[in-house]
């Protein structure tokens, strides 16, 4: 697999004590991987957590506010259904970017 950060090492202490070499990329998937594990043990019963993956095609134009409008469809569909959401965004090698949202909605929601 291709790494987005290219073959940059990172150097991290072991729970050894011992230094370990990974990749920047390796680094990034440990960081989002605890953000979103805390998250979802801080959320209280009775909420769920929905993924989606926005990537633009190629026939398409990235352009301001998409994602705004995007989360204000979502919003005003679920109304107080929806109790949260966070979003990042990646470049794509073709210039244009991909978003990664997480909501977070009262458990038995669906999009």
């Amino acid at each position: 697999m291709e790494r987005p950060y290219g073959d940059k090492t990172i150097w991290l202490e072991h729970k050894s004590g011992k230094p370990i070499a990974i990749s920047a990329w390796e680094a990034r998937m440990r960081r989002m991987t605890r953000r979103i594990r805390a998250w979802e043990m801080a959320a209280p019963t009775g909420v769920e957590f929905i993924a989606v993956h926005l990537t633009y095609a190629p026939e398409h134009q990235w352009r301001p506010g998409h994602i705004s409008e995007f989360i204000r469809t979502v919003a005003k569909h679920l109304g107080k259904r929806l109790l949260g959401y966070a979003w990042g965004a990646e470049m794509q090698k073709r210039g244009v970017p991909h978003y990664h949202v997480v909501l977070a909605v009262k458990r038995g929601v669906r999009i």
